[in-house]
């Protein structure tokens, strides 16, 4: 009963609030192409540009909301550390390139450059278990054969 009162309450939020969003990202939000829940995660942005790119990128590669979140929380926390640090944040190119590789090889990665010209550094991909790492391995050695 008490669910059934505050439901429509929160639909008119979300709506009234999903008129912050750049009007790219409200169309794919009112095509159902993103979720409300994606929409509430690129509120979270400090600017509508990175609202559109992140609201493009969930929908050409398909990103759960909680993947999303977790993209954004990673931007947030590489800007974070660029203003505390000195250190550059990630650009757009490198956070391309991650979610190509993550599809590709349908497991998180993640690229870490380093050095005076950002032209080092690491990459990482999560696996959960030992079939993932064993699909990753024959993934990578049957690649080029």
């Amino acid at each position: 009963m008490i669910g059934a009162f505050y439901q429509p309450w929160l639909v008119l939020a979300d709506v009234a609030t999903l008129g912050t969003l750049p009007e790219r990202v409200q169309d794919l939000t009112a095509r159902g192409v993103l979720s409300m829940g994606h929409a509430r995660a690129l509120l979270t942005l400090e600017s509508a540009k990175l609202q559109d790119y992140f609201g493009q990128m969930a929908e050409e590669y398909g990103w759960s909301v909680r993947f999303l979140e977790n993209r954004i929380r990673q931007h947030k926390k590489n800007a974070q550390e660029g203003a505390e640090g000195g250190r550059q944040e990630k650009d757009a190119h490198i956070m391309d390139l991650e979610q190509q590789l993550s599809s590709a090889l349908a497991m998180r990665v993640w690229i870490k450059t380093k050095g005076k010209h950002r032209q080092q550094g690491t990459v990482t991909i999560e696996f959960y278990s030992l079939d993932d790492f064993e699909r990753i391995q024959e993934t990578l050695l049957n690649r080029g054969h």
